[in-house]
């Protein structure tokens, strides 16, 4: 069980040392004035109203969603909720596309994959804080 919990931790790591780099920089391509705003390894990366969502879909909807988390969202794409502070999306889209790619490619349950994106998230944020 042990071995299988490291290698299971070294299959993650070493995706998220290709994911989130490739991630970000596509993350830095996006244009946040159109809407899809572009694509972020792939996937679809649409602002909406996150208000409207929980309404009419979900009302957990928190910041943003994927498409594996939610049956609601079209596949291969990512939701950011758009009364958010533009300089959080970044963060909020790296969240879940990190979150995305686990559950989908190595069939993390979402707690699993969200703990994860939580910790890349906030990597990420204070790294910016600290340039």
């Amino acid at each position: 069980m042990i071995f299988t919990e490291r290698l299971n931790k070294a299959i993650i790591a070493e995706l998220l040392r290709q994911l989130v780099p490739q991630a970000e920089q596509d993350i830095a391509q996006l244009d946040y004035n159109t809407d899809p705003m572009g694509t972020v390894l792939g996937l679809e990366v649409v602002a909406v109203d996150g208000d409207k969502v929980k309404e009419r879909f979900e009302m957990d909807f928190v910041e943003g969603g994927n498409d594996q988390r939610y049956g609601f969202i079209p596949p291969k794409t990512v939701w950011v909720d758009n009364r958010l502070d533009k300089e959080d999306w970044r963060y909020i889209i790296l969240h879940e596309t990190v979150e995305r790619t686990l559950m989908k490619y190595l069939g993390l349950t979402y707690d699993q994959a969200h703990e994860i994106a939580n910790w890349e998230e906030r990597k990420d944020r204070r790294q910016a804080t600290a340039e």
